[in-house]
């Protein structure tokens, strides 16, 4: 008497369970690619922030060139751990010095996320974000930076706004931008 064999029909328990972990190595790897993309778009939300603060602060500039001495920061950071009021003392008139501290310290205030509100809370669109103006006389211009934390390390940006704030000593978390305002010389 000979015994029909019967074809196995379906899948072993092995072929299941190396499928599963195919499809689980597969999710890990899409997930991880999820939080890169998340990260790398909040860079960008991060650097378009501080662009617009820098452009911000550029055009007050240009717009108040009776006063424009008072720009000029020199070393004093605004922004982040900086809550002290900016004065500016015998530069122009004294409507256009108000406007200049006005100015610096509503900058100050965007830098430090006073303006954007969630649950009642300041939440910046950049982290401990400090800005700097500096005169550079020899350009005849104003240099505008705003500096921020970044989500990770990276190359260390150059300047001295916010030096040392960033990083185990080397701003490898910092990032910057910075905005150029050309001072119009009337002098023939």
């Amino acid at each position: 008497m000979t015994e029909l064999s019967v074809p196995a029909e379906g899948f072993t328990l092995i072929e299941v369970l190396v499928s599963l972990l195919l499809f689980t190595v597969g999710l890990l790897g899409y997930a991880s690619l999820q939080l890169t993309v998340q990260r790398f778009h909040w860079e960008i939300h991060q650097r378009i922030y501080a662009v617009n603060l820098a452009s911000y602060m550029a055009n007050q500039v240009e717009s108040n060139p009776i006063a424009q001495g008072c720009y000029n920061l020199g070393s004093v950071e605004v922004g982040s751990g900086q809550e002290a009021m900016f004065q500016c003392v015998g530069v122009g008139t004294l409507a256009t010095r108000d406007l200049a501290q006005a100015d610096v310290n509503q900058w100050s205030a965007l830098l430090r996320g006073e303006g954007q509100m969630v649950d009642k809370l300041n939440s910046s669109g950049l982290t401990n974000a400090r800005g700097c103006i500096t005169f550079d006389a020899s350009n005849n211009g104003y240099l505008v930076t705003v500096v921020w934390q970044g989500l990770t390390a990276t190359v260390a940006t150059l300047g001295r706004c916010g030096d040392g704030f960033y990083g185990e000593g080397d701003n490898r978390w910092r990032r910057a931008t910075q905005h150029w305002v050309s001072v119009a010389s009337l002098d023939g």
